[in-house]
């Protein structure tokens, strides 16, 4: 195994192109519970998993792949049976690591009772429903305590969880999450924030948070230490008992909150140290001292539909900057300037186009890896055609083998699949041969035109790499 490493550190460099397709293992069919679904998969693989209840407490063990439901979260159901987290992320999964269309309830943890996330992991949550999960410490719904890239949460609801002491729906803590596009609503904290609690980075736009309740502060939103400077812009803070928004200690940096709505929250915005508070163009009941704020009714639809009618002061009403403008009419209304609250800006194209081909990747314009989300034959786990000047697979790049394609013209690709065979099956399931892709990828380019412009260096690196394909078309 060592020689396969050693000899493997040199393919990548030499050799990778770009992903191949993974396989789908569906379940109930080729596997009989989700998690067996996950344990047989390899990186770039899907799970896609047939509607039903499945009760299992799953954890995704370090793989890039994509979980996906066959027919939505509406009849998908993973039901942790209360005996531990339901979705558990703690080794190292990234961004291409996508659980997408269920719906996660009955779990009981100590910290995040639907979703435990840990350690370096920072997956994507998207179009699921998170609901009745409890937690005895923190996070209710999803509990995030990392050191590494931020997770994205989008386009889900999280409702109806609860915890004993911070974060009844989302605890956010160190590496920070990026929230765009969700519900979350009727969450309760016996402590600190009834809807989220978080002291991390933290990028929360155009959400609706509902009716959450904390018995402390923040029945909306409790932000303690937050990092950066502008965590919530164009979202909606309504009806939640313990205050819509509550800022604990910024550690001497302003916080900006933009273009949003805080209203029935009882004290709608409050800070231990006000001075660090700047709140403009939102909509505060009861007013809030700021560039263009106001105090009027927003004029919600209703009815848990907290879109704006016609007539509402909240329309053409927020951040005059171009980079603030409405994207998309409807759900925006009136003309191109920003709209307060959750369905203005140009992030509110998200609630319904986050993933219009359905492939189950949200478009990069959403936050998402999906390089053309007109097209599902394009995404980040698709088989690259090399030389068809479209970008299948989302790298950046047209799928040759670089270095190997500029040293021997295209003509050993037969050999060259036996390398990228070897990449598949045993480089990238190591985070260090991974790494060394990924940087393969960013840096061969330049080098590959280098070679190919010098013969006598063509000619050395053949000369250099026919033992190497000997010996892995022996190995591999």
């Amino acid at each position: 195994m060592k020689a396969k490493s050693s000899i493997g550190l040199l393919m990548v460099l030499l050799f990778s192109s770009s992903a191949t397709f993974g396989a789908t293992i569906n379940v109930p069919g080729d596997q009989p519970t989700i998690q067996a679904g996950i344990n047989a998969a390899k990186d770039k693989d899907t799970v896609l998993v047939a509607a039903g209840t499945y009760a299992e407490n799953i954890n995704f063990n370090g793989k890039a792949i994509r979980l996906m439901s066959a027919s939505g979260l509406e009849v998908t159901f993973i039901d942790g049976s209360q005996a531990g987290s339901v979705v558990t992320f703690n080794n190292a999964e990234d961004e291409r690591t996508i659980i997408t269309g269920f719906t996660i309830i009955n779990g009981y943890a100590n910290r995040g009772g639907g979703i435990f996330i840990d350690g370096v992991a920072a997956p994507t949550i998207a179009h699921c429903k998170i609901i009745g999960n409890v937690a005895d410490y923190d996070g209710g719904g999803i509990y995030q305590y990392t050191n590494g890239p931020a997770v994205r949460v989008q386009n889900c609801d999280i409702l109806l969880n609860a915890s004993y002491i911070d974060g009844g729906g989302i605890y956010s803590s160190g590496g920070g999450t990026i929230i765009t596009n969700c519900w979350i609503a009727s969450n309760i904290a016996n402590s600190h924030g009834g809807g989220i609690y978080f002291n991390s980075e933290l990028d929360i736009r155009n959400c609706v948070i509902t009716n959450n309740i904390a018995y402390g502060l923040g029945g909306g939103i409790y932000a303690s230490s937050p990092p950066q400077s502008n965590p919530i812009t164009n979202s909606t803070i309504w009806g939640s008992s313990g205050g819509g928004f509550y800022l604990s200690n910024p550690v001497g940096r302003t916080v900006t909150l933009t273009n949003n709505i805080f209203w029935g929250n009882g004290t709608e915005i409050s800070a231990l140290y006000p001075v660090y508070l700047n709140v403009t163009y939102s909509d505060v009941a009861g007013g809030y001292t700021g560039t263009g704020n106001i105090n009027s009714n927003p004029l919600f639809v209703g009815g848990n539909d907290w879109h704006l009618i016609s007539g509402s002061p909240c329309i053409d009403s927020g951040n005059p900057h171009s980079s603030f403008n409405d994207a998309c009419l409807p759900p925006s209304m009136g003309g191109s300037r920003n709209d307060m609250g959750a369905y203005g800006g140009p992030g509110a194209c998200c609630w319904d186009l986050s993933d219009e081909d359905g492939d189950g990747y949200p478009s990069q314009e959403c936050g998402g890896e999906d390089c053309d989300d007109s097209n599902a034959n394009i995404h980040p786990m698709v088989k690259e055609i090399p030389g068809n000047a479209i970008d299948e697979d989302c790298d950046g790049y047209d799928g040759y083998c670089f270095i190997a394609t500029a040293a021997f013209g295209g003509k050993l690709e037969g050999k060259i699949d036996v390398l990228r065979s070897f990449r598949d099956s045993y480089l990238i399931n190591t985070h260090v041969g991974t790494a060394f892709v990924a940087a393969y990828y960013k840096y061969s380019p330049p080098a590959a035109n280098y070679i190919a412009a010098r013969g006598w260096l063509r000619r050395l690196v053949r000369t250099m790499l026919l033992p190497v394909i000997g010996f892995v078309s022996l190995v591999a």
